[in-house]
């Protein structure tokens, strides 16, 4: 499937701020944020597309498969937030201007704890980059945590309340 829309486009969430957590979430869809009208109260022009969230203020043990294209600001989990932990990506991630793979920097706040991708967007983000077989191999199943599993031969990548995973980091 996909999503397409304007300023705030997320596969779960269009927009999540003011203390809303999003947790325990995977997005297989594709999601396109195109150009936005500018917001009457702020002046704000800001365009955001996440595979979780346009943005949001923390998301927890979520993931994204889908590609994410943005005409501004574009992450794999989320467009724009501040706390990312235990989280994903594996899709594409494109901007014209920030970009991330877990979330972008748009304003200079993003942390991102215990997170993983398959693609690098941009060299300064805290994640760590990983193979397409570290995902299959059950490694960042077991690495996310409990909220993760995977049935190795089956599963292509961490699943939420799959198998669990054990797994040898020797």
């Amino acid at each position: 499937g996909s999503v397409t829309g304007c300023r705030f486009v997320g596969g779960i969430a269009g927009k999540a701020d003011y203390n809303v957590f999003i947790s325990e979430c995977g997005n297989y869809a594709d999601v396109t944020a195109l150009t936005a009208k500018t917001d009457k109260i702020s002046g704000n022009t800001g365009i955001y597309a996440g595979g979780v969230a346009g943005i949001s203020d923390s998301v927890i043990n979520c993931y994204n498969v889908g590609t994410i294209k943005s005409y501004m600001t574009a992450g794999g989990v989320t467009g724009g937030t501040f706390v990312a932990t235990n989280c994903y990506n594996i899709g594409s991630v494109t901007a014209s201007d920030e970009a991330g793979a877990i979330g972008s920097n748009a304003w200079n706040t993003h942390e991102a704890t215990n997170s993983f991708s398959t693609v690098a967007v941009r060299d300064d983000e805290p994640i760590t980059i990983v193979t397409d077989e570290q995902m299959r191999s059950g490694e960042v199943a077991y690495k996310l945590g409990e909220a993760f599993g995977q049935e190795i031969g089956k599963d292509e990548h961490p699943v939420l309340g799959g198998m669990k995973v054990l797994y040898d980091e020797a």
